[in-house]
């Protein structure tokens, strides 16, 4: 396989150009001689490595102007064709550095201790995306055949169910993803909030990722307050269809959470506390990542 010249600025201007061109006949020989398209393309890649070097130097219209000027094309667009694989291969790369670059910031909590709200928070003073990994499990309920509302023993049933076969961060996997997606395709937020954590595996797994780090919210620091403020919004926030707990059924499906939610909890670099005004606590977040972002 032919090996081309790698672009050089420690040689001169003139050194530089030789080689542009001698590129350039190159590839015209070879297409006169009816050779292989493979080998061909070989030559626009190091043609495009060249003019993009140049291009990154001087500025495209100066390169583009330079080859046509010079006898190397018999038309400007011929060094456009030859350049545009380059850049879009760098805007590429860029793009993907960026997607690695915005925090994404994990939101633990109990039930109804306030993860959506922070979540809010961040949207009404970020550009932000806020993505909970119940929304993959209600996703997956449906295609099990379950009908909305699902109650939280199913959610729980198609978690244990999927995790042993697809690992334990599928669900926090498949929601960076589709973070990720939506990044690239819309726009590049500022920052993403994630929720939904139920192992200290899948939360790990989350840390080790790029840019990630994890906070916590509860309702109070009081056992028996906090457990009862999330009680009574746990009342106020029920779906369209879903019949409300008793105190001892929500306390029953709190603690069999809690036992998973809790060694997460003390994964978090930060834990806020939300006993339901709202002012409070957008001030005691926003004054935190004032610091952060």
């Amino acid at each position: 396989m032919i090996e081309f010249p790698l672009p050089d600025f420690s040689q001169t201007r003139d050194m530089q150009l030789n080689t542009l061109k001698g590129l350039f006949n190159f590839r015209n020989s070879l297409a006169s001689e009816n050779t292989s398209s493979e080998e061909i393309a070989l030559v626009e890649v190091a043609l495009g490595e060249w003019l993009y070097a140049r291009s990154e130097r001087q500025g495209i219209d100066q390169t583009i102007g330079e080859c046509f000027l010079l006898g190397m094309v018999d038309n400007r667009a011929d060094v456009l064709k030859l350049l545009e694989p380059k850049i879009r291969d760098v805007d590429q790369k860029k793009s993907n550095e960026l997607l690695d670059d915005f925090p994404i910031i994990g939101i633990v909590g109990r039930i109804a201790s306030g993860k959506g709200t922070v979540g809010q928070i961040f949207k009404c003073h970020y550009d932000s995306f806020h993505f909970p990994f119940s929304n993959q499990l209600r996703q997956h309920a449906l295609i099990e055949g379950y009908t909305p509302p699902f109650s939280r023993a199913q959610l729980r049933k198609i978690d244990s169910e999927l995790k042993p076969r697809l690992g334990k961060q599928v669900f926090v996997d498949w929601t960076l993803q589709a973070a990720r997606r939506m990044a690239k395709n819309l726009h590049l937020p500022q920052i993403v909030s994630v929720d939904g954590f139920r192992s200290i595996e899948e939360t790990q797994w989350f840390l080790e990722q790029p840019s990630t780090s994890l906070i916590a919210v509860v309702a109070s620091l009081d056992q028996q307050e906090d457990i009862q403020l999330r009680y009574e919004r746990t009342l106020t926030r029920m779906r369209e269809g879903e019949d409300p707990p008793t105190f001892e059924a929500f306390c029953v499906n709190d603690s069999i959470e809690g036992d998973w939610i809790d060694p997460i909890l003390k994964l978090a670099e930060h834990t806020f506390v939300n006993k339901g005004n709202v002012d409070e606590l957008e001030e005691e977040v926003i004054s935190y990542y004032r610091k952060v972002i």
